[in-house]
C-alpha cells in the first residue's frame, strides 16, 4: 500500500463559503490550502475531512 499524496496535518478551519486545510505534501512538505465553494465537489469533501485523514483533491494544485 502506497503513502497518502497529502495528510491533513491540524483540524480543518471550517468559515463560511470556505474551508483551511493543512497538508504535509509528499512532494513540497507543508501546505496551506484553501477550498471554497466554487470548488463545488472538493468543498464539500473537506467540509468532511478530518484531522488525520487523506486528502486527495479532484481540483488540479493551483498556486
Amino acid at each position: 500500500m502506497g503513502r497518502a499524496a497529502n495528510r491533513v496535518l491540524r483540524h480543518p478551519v471550517k468559515r463560511k463559503g470556505l474551508v483551511a486545510l493543512r497538508l504535509c505534501t509528499g512532494a513540497d512538505g507543508l501546505a496551506e490550502v484553501t477550498v471554497t465553494k466554487r470548488h463545488g465537489v472538493d468543498y464539500r469533501a473537506a467540509r468532511d475531512v478530518e484531522w488525520g485523514e487523506e486528502w486527495a483533491p479532484s481540483m488540479p494544485d493551483r498556486d
